[in-house]
């Protein structure tokens, strides 16, 4: 049957891009776990033969699975399933669209957008048809699009699981109209970067103070009384920050869309590639990330043939890629 090869992002930028690899095998599945920056097919199977004593080599029926393809890891594992024959069937969950790489620089707008280089492996887009429409979309867009939210709040004060968003967002009040010429010249940006730090709060002056000591601003410029004002400030405007949340999460929806359809427009695009779909995996309330580009090749003349003979158990895969 199809052997399975699975595409893990591994964080471990010290391992040398070797260190640290562990595999098991289970029912014919092989995990393979290291750090690899995919330019091509043959840089997969490069890899995979390193990390499978070159087993994976001898095998010409396999399954490319990606569960966690971060950033510019889901386009390069669908180039390599594109590239390579003996990789029959695909499953790749994309994520963190907002490390993607991007054809143009959109930051400020399309207008006089110019191309970054004439090279075609940017994780977006990733087709000529979607890139003379949208040659890019910015890092905000693609970060909206990776932090889908599904729950949308009613009622009377604060939900639980709006609190952390309201820490931020009435911090970064405080922020423009104090905290950021206070800073340091190179923490001044619009929108400063404190961490993940609302976890540890109990209530926003706890969450203000220890942003403050993060980015190294005297406790002493800002008053409790001046803190608790900006807080009621904020909570006052909740209805208008829930309309705002609604929108974002509608252009979430639509972003994420784009990126999704522009993969599978490649994949169609592809020769020697049967069938492509984009598919609900797994639950949304659970896993954001919840799509899966599901795609199956044209099987040789030896797989035809070991299929006939019943020695194969591809027809099974073919019939749960369909479903």
């Amino acid at each position: 049957g199809l052997k399975g090869a699975g595409a893990k992002n591994q964080s471990d930028k010290g391992s040398g891009g070797q260190e640290g690899a562990s595999k098991a095998i289970v029912d014919g599945f092989k995990a393979v776990t290291g750090h690899i920056a995919l330019s091509d097919g043959a840089d997969f199977m490069r890899f995979l033969k390193q990390k499978t004593a070159g087993e994976v080599e001898e095998a010409d029926r396999l399954m490319l699975i990606g569960l966690h393809t971060c950033g510019d890891l889901a386009p390069s594992v669908l180039r390599a399933f594109a590239q390579l024959r003996n990789i029959k069937a695909l499953c790749a969950v994309g994520c963190c669209y907002n490390l993607l790489s991007e054809r143009c620089d959109c930051v400020g707008g399309h207008e006089g957008a110019e191309e970054k280089s004439e090279s075609s492996d940017f994780g977006f887009p990733m087709t000529a048809h979607v890139a003379a429409r949208v040659p890019g979309l910015g890092r905000n867009p693609l970060n909206l699009a990776a932090n889908t939210n599904h729950h949308s709040c009613w009622g009377q004060g604060i939900q639980p699981e709006e609190v952390h968003n309201m820490y931020r967002s009435a911090f970064q009040v405080l922020w423009i109209r104090k905290l950021q010429e206070l800073a340091r010249p190179e923490l001044r940006a619009e929108k400063v970067v404190v961490g993940k730090i609302a976890k540890r709060c109990s209530n926003f002056l706890e969450y203000v103070r220890k942003a403050q000591t993060r980015l190294q601003i005297p406790l002493e410029t800002l008053s409790e009384s001046e803190i608790l004002e900006c807080w009621d400030e904020c909570v006052a405007r909740l209805p208008e920050m829930r309309r705002v949340q609604a929108l974002k999460a509608l252009l979430a929806r639509a972003i994420e869309s784009l990126v999704l359809q522009d993969r599978l427009l490649y994949l169609l695009s592809t020769p020697g590639i049967s069938e492509a779909v984009v598919m609900p995996l797994f639950d949304p309330e659970i896993s954001p990330r919840s799509f899966a580009i599901v795609a199956k090749g044209k099987l040789s003349s030896l797989d035809h043939q070991s299929r006939r003979s019943g020695g194969t158990s591809t027809e099974a895969h073919s019939d749960t890629l369909k479903k």
